[in-house]
């Protein structure tokens, strides 16, 4: 079972949670009865796809790439569908997400953050580091990366730089 985190839906911006627990966003808006295939823009389908993670997750992603063949720059759905896929096991179709992405905005710390959980999860830790400390760059306050660099630091046998990060998640999750 994984050991790290992925942050919840995006675009909002969220307090980072406790060790253990991932990020939750609000829904943009309350879910709307069906409509026609027809009648759907992208948003419409992000929304629904958000509102669809709870209780059907085949049709929140099946509502994702919907979302996405109508608007394929879509940062915030590509990162959502990879969630998706990493949170029910498919690594490689998460990382996949997260690449493209970061492919539309490079400087994206939550696509470097989320390519850092499949790589530590599976057992690539020094390729893990990279993408945290990289996310770190771009934004110091990713509590959820200083804690899985403490993590790995300390199962790598680096006290002095999982203190230094672990001491850096306490300051931010106050």
């Amino acid at each position: 079972a994984p050991t790290t985190q992925l942050p919840l839906p995006l675009p909002v911006a969220a307090a980072a949670a406790p060790a253990g627990e991932v990020r939750e966003l609000p829904v943009r808006r309350d879910p709307v009865a069906p409509m026609p295939v027809a009648a759907h823009t992208a948003d419409d389908w992000f929304d629904r796809a958000l509102a669809l993670e709870e209780e059907d997750v085949e049709a929140a992603i099946d509502a994702y790439r919907r979302s996405l063949r109508l608007r394929p720059d879509a940062t915030e759905a590509w990162i959502n569908l990879g969630r998706l896929f990493a949170e029910n096991g498919d690594a490689a179709a998460a990382a996949e997400c997260f690449q493209t992405a970061l492919k539309l905005d490079p400087n994206d710390a939550t696509s470097l953050y989320n390519l850092g959980v499949v790589a530590q999860d599976g057992g690539r830790e020094d390729e893990a580091v990279g993408l945290y400390s990289r996310a770190l760059e771009l934004d110091p306050q990713l509590a959820e990366a200083h804690y899985n660099l403490a993590t790995i630091f300390d199962q790598s046998g680096d006290p002095q730089l999982a203190i230094r990060h672990i001491n850096a998640y306490r300051k931010l999750t106050r």
